[in-house]
């Protein structure tokens, strides 16, 4: 989910489409609520940097290793 790009968030049809096992491409179902938060967050960001859904600062796409570290710095304080 990290390198997911926006075109693949289907807001419409409450899906996002991400690649699983074996680089197939699969449908994540997303509740209404989910949708909304997400609609906000979009309408948010999505213009100023980045295609990724969840992009760095300077719309690079997030590594996994420094998401875990800061999560678990942040789980530490």
């Amino acid at each position: 989910m990290l390198n997911l790009p926006n075109v693949k968030v289907d807001l419409e049809n409450l899906v996002l489409k991400v690649r699983g096992r074996g680089k197939k491409e699969r449908l994540v179902p997303v509740s209404i609520e989910m949708r909304k938060i997400l609609w906000v967050y979009l309408n948010r960001h999505r213009l100023k940097v980045g295609n990724y859904l969840f992009p760095t600062r300077d719309g690079n796409r997030l590594d996994y290793n420094n998401v875990l570290r800061d999560l678990k710095c942040s789980v530490n304080d």
